[in-house]
């Protein structure tokens, strides 16, 4: 199994009151297995022929970033500590390639139909140009009742950004909408502005992978305190909320451990405010390794 580990960065983040702040972020990466291969087609008869005449892109390899894995995605994360013991998450994803048997892709006889007139092999994700040009289908093409490959999208998002926090408490509803544009860091780890779209029109860029379909999303969650900070159940939240931030005038430090269950395919970037009256002056990723950070972006991770 592939492990992908956090960058390194000399930078530090300054701040007047000190509190340790250990993020374990943990992903889970599969082995490349066999994908599709050729430098694709002039045109992606898939979309010609049966979703009603609609351009894509050419689908190849080289275009693809995740090549033999099923999703591709980069996303932005914002964890506001309002508290100790809730946060307000925000969520902002890239969606370049989704896992194409979520959305009703299965089968042998789909399986031919997507590598002869798609390029799109048994291990390879539904490129963003498919996506947008299949919204309209059902699942289940038997089944009327069957939602939309675009609401089930929506709802697969959802269901990745509940499993995503499923290790930091209880949480909220997501409220999930699609975005026209996100802001995502660079190469250079400068923000940047990702244009975005859910409009077959915009498929003819010469990238079937481009421009990404894009969601932003938000949740509350709220922390339990005794298995995040080893304090008795019986403390209350405001009670907590007073000790710490008395401990930290004092110059106290506080560390405790968030663990972040990431699939393959899904590139993060993570910017986590703490309480107003403290900063975080540590992170370490998986094994412990630092985990790099900006004074704009966050903790980088992937």
């Amino acid at each position: 199994m592939a492990e992908r580990h956090a960058k390194n960065s000399a930078r530090t983040m300054q701040g007047r009151l000190p509190v340790l702040l250990i993020v374990l972020f943990v992903f889970q990466a599969g082995l490349p297995m066999a994908s599709s291969e050729g430098p694709g087609l002039d045109d992606m008869e898939l979309c010609t022929d049966a979703f009603g005449g609609v351009v894509c892109d050419d689908r190849t390899n080289f275009d693809d970033g995740t090549d033999g894995i099923e999703s591709w995605v980069e996303g932005m994360y914002h964890f506001n500590m309002t508290s100790p013991t809730e946060m307000e998450f925000q969520a902002s994803w890239a969606i370049k390639e989704w896992d194409k048997s979520a959305l009703g892709f299965t089968g042998m006889e789909m399986e031919a139909i997507l590598q002869n007139t798609a390029n799109i092999g048994p291990n390879d994700g539904l490129p963003a140009d498919v996506l947008r040009a299949s919204f309209g289908n059902l699942t289940d093409e038997d089944d009327p009742s069957s939602p939309t490959v675009q609401e089930k999208l929506l709802s697969e998002v959802n269901g990745s950004v509940s499993s995503f926090l499923t290790s930091w408490g209880g949480s909220t509803t997501p409220q999930t909408n699609w975005s026209s544009e996100i802001f995502l860091p660079d190469d250079s780890g400068e923000e940047a502005r990702v244009e975005c779209s859910t409009d077959v029109n915009q498929n003819a860029d010469g990238n079937s992978f481009s421009p990404p379909i894009c969601i932003s999303t938000s949740v509350t969650i709220t922390l339990d305190a005794a298995s995040t900070y080893g304090t008795p159940a019986r403390v209350s939240e405001s009670d907590l909320n007073e000790a710490f931030e008395a401990l930290l005038v004092m110059g106290a430090e506080v560390s405790t451990q968030f663990s972040v269950n990431v699939e393959a395919g899904f590139k993060g970037t993570y910017a986590i405010q703490p309480p107003s009256y403290s900063t975080i002056t540590e992170a370490g990723g998986t094994g412990g390794s630092l985990v790099g950070h900006s004074e704009g972006l966050g903790y980088n991770s992937g």
